[in-house]
């Protein structure tokens, strides 16, 4: 959150997106006793996306699960997978940990901004919120599930979408032109540091924003 900069969407290799996070986090995870598994597609296409935003999304995942498994029993693993749809274009990232999981009745808040199930200390609960308007952002989407046998499997869906030469120059519409993710959003907020930070998260994506400090 406090590496800002104005999207530039050029051509990128997903798969070279996720090896880097895995690079960056390499030794954490191997002194943390996590063996990683990847099966990474080879035909997956590149698409036009910021790629910076992209390890963002990526490196939260992969340390979530990480924290995920740090009390478990080994083993601890982490399966990393992408997928490629040629038919509708689609490209999908799995990040799966055979962790404890996440239960049930909090499935639905876990990409509510601030909530987190970590103790007080060890997280802020802004990761996934980020990472989610992220994915949106680029017109994908983020979720999750826990398959019968445990753990927890994030899914990252982005439109495959080839890159055009105008984007593989990391040329973006100007403010005059219409953003396909463009909203209208208000935020309320008490605490003016934090609605300005939002304020400017947002803005940063060309989205309107209005800020109230009360209800």
């Amino acid at each position: 959150m406090a590496r800002q900069h104005t999207p530039q969407h050029t051509a990128v290799r997903l798969n070279r997106i996720i090896e880097d996070s895995l690079e960056i986090l390499s030794y954490s995870l191997r002194t943390g006793g996590i063996e990683v598994v990847t099966a990474l597609a080879s035909d997956l296409p590149e698409i036009a996306a910021d790629a910076d935003q992209l390890h963002q999304v990526f490196i939260n995942l992969i340390v979530n699960a990480q924290q995920a498994l740090s009390d478990q029993p080994e083993p601890r693993r982490i399966r990393i997978s992408s997928c490629h749809d040629p038919y509708t274009k689609a490209i999908w990232v799995e990040v799966a940990d055979n962790g404890p999981g996440v239960p049930e009745a909090i499935r639905s808040r876990i990409f509510d901004p601030y909530f987190t199930t970590k103790p007080v200390g060890s997280g802020t609960g802004v990761g996934l919120a980020v990472s989610l308007g992220i994915v949106e952002a680029h017109g994908g989407s983020l979720s999750v599930s826990c398959p019968p046998e445990g753990g927890a499997v994030f899914v990252v869906r982005l439109p495959g979408h080839r890159a055009t030469s105008l984007e593989v120059h990391g040329e973006i519409p100007g403010p005059e032109e219409p953003c396909a993710g463009r909203r209208q959003i208000l935020i309320v907020d008490d605490e003016p540091e934090v609605s300005a930070l939002l304020a400017d998260i947002l803005a940063n994506d060309r989205h309107r924003i209005d800020v109230a400090e009360t209800g």
